[in-house]
């Protein structure tokens, strides 16, 4: 009886490490995911200006490829 229960109180710490990394990384998930909705409002700002001026639209045009390799990579990460 004695080696199950050494059994179980090693099972309930990994079990507990492993709820906090995955609370952790939900945390960080939703800290990228306020970031990259930040740069897909700058990127529809700068779209909609685009139409004034070619400079801006080159400049709206990088930020998209980097938000697309951002969306990119969080997705994978998930």
């Amino acid at each position: 009886m004695a080696d199950i229960d050494e059994l179980k109180k090693e099972l309930e710490k990994h079990r507990d490490e492993i709820k906090l990394k995955l609370h952790l990384a939900n945390m960080e998930a939703k800290d990228e995911w306020a970031g990259l909705e930040k740069k897909w409002n700058d990127f529809t700002s700068r779209t909609q200006v685009a139409r004034s001026g070619e400079s801006i639209g080159e400049a709206a045009g990088l930020l998209g490829e980097e938000l697309k390799a951002a969306y990119q990579r969080f997705k994978a990460g998930l």
